[in-house]
């Protein structure tokens, strides 16, 4: 119900502010007459609410507002109707010129756990809407922080356009399940002879060339047949950040003739789906062979759990820590290592070596 208006009378035109009955956070409203139009004989008086308000200075600041720039008031009314799907199509039409493929699935399968909100106003979205998103996952911290990361970057652009004010993503806090801890964990030893065992099984070898090379998933999948060299038994390839980019990486004996198995089969990309031809994806890899062969093997991992493996017994046999860094391409790899610290193929040949 309306209450009496209370305000300063204004010159035909310029609208007014009245205050609403009853116990509310925001009584005092300001509107203004936007257009007449007769109904049923009479003249009908049409308002357009400008807003909401908790005192009435704040109701005749906003109409002042209004009256001094109607154009820009309707702009910004504009951008009270961009829900967040609109923000994030904005966003990763930029976002992904610049970023592997790789990292654009990881945010694709970010935004598909966000179809709760994909139609909601932007600046109707708080901190509880995307902590609920949050909340409800029941899959791995790396997944959970590429959805927080995903959430606070298009959050982010919004507020760089204006869209809204703040970025409440950013107050998303990742609560870890006792019951659902994160898996990563090495292949012991005698898995991994199961896996040489059990070769023959299609892709099985694709894990024991992550396991004997360090690359990761994704990384393998983005290696050319041209960053492998068969005189040398190198491979050159790698992504993510500056570290690891093309590094070096030998191949060490017991993968060689797995890796010259693809490098024959002639293909753009060492290894690719054997029907198509086409390049692998994280997702396909890993549904269609990667979790089969575990289930086959009665073995509990994830496929990052090969790059650990890798890591962990280059550790375990004593190579150089150095070499590891390089081989692995970590950001750890610090400044001084980089520039003053060489490390030859021989030396890192040795250190693959040192796997058995």
């Amino acid at each position: 119900m309306k209450g009496k208006s209370v305000g300063i009378k204004k010159a035909n035109g310029m609208g007014s502010v009245y205050k609403l009955q009853g116990n509310r956070r925001k009584p005092w409203v300001a509107f203004v007459t936007v257009s007449y139009k007769r109904k049923d004989g009479m003249r009908h008086q049409k308002r357009k609410i400008i807003g909401y308000y908790e005192t009435e200075e704040m109701a005749e600041f906003s109409l002042w507002n209004y009256n001094k720039n109607p154009a820009l008031y309707a702009e910004i009314e504009k951008l009270g109707t961009i829900t967040f799907e609109n923000v994030y199509m904005e966003w990763s039409s930029t976002k992904y010129r610049n970023i592997s493929q790789t990292a654009i699935n990881g945010y694709k399968a970010a935004y598909a756990r966000c179809s709760s909100i994909w139609n909601v106003r932007m600046s109707d979205l708080r901190a509880m809407h995307f902590q609920r998103i949050m909340d409800e996952s029941t899959l791995s911290l790396s997944s959970d922080l590429k959805l927080r990361s995903l959430m606070m970057l298009v959050c982010e652009y919004a507020v760089q356009n204006d869209i809204i004010q703040k970025n409440y993503a950013k107050y998303v806090i990742i609560n870890r399940k006792e019951d659902h801890p994160e898996i990563h964990k090495p292949f012991t030893e005698w898995e991994i002879e199961k896996l040489f065992d059990h070769e023959n099984i299609p892709f099985v070898d694709t894990i024991l060339i992550v396991i004997y090379t360090g690359f990761r998933v994704g990384e393998l999948f983005n290696i050319r047949r041209e960053d492998v060299d068969v005189q040398n038994m190198t491979i050159r390839g790698g992504s993510k950040i500056e570290a690891g980019k093309n590094r070096l990486v030998p191949v060490h004996e017991k993968i060689q003739k797995y890796v010259m198995d693809y490098y024959l089969q002639g293909h753009e990309y060492l290894i690719s789906d054997a029907d198509t031809r086409k390049k692998f994806n994280y997702h396909m890899y890993r549904n269609q062979y990667f979790d089969k062969i575990m289930d086959m093997l009665e073995m509990e991992h994830l496929p990052h759990d090969c790059r650990h493996t890798f890591a962990t017994r280059l550790s375990n046999y004593g190579a150089n820590s150095t070499c590891i860094k390089k081989l692995i391409g970590h950001s750890s790899y610090t400044t001084t290592e980089k520039i003053y610290t060489h490390k030859d193929v021989a030396q890192l040949r040795r250190a693959i070596s040192t796997l058995k």
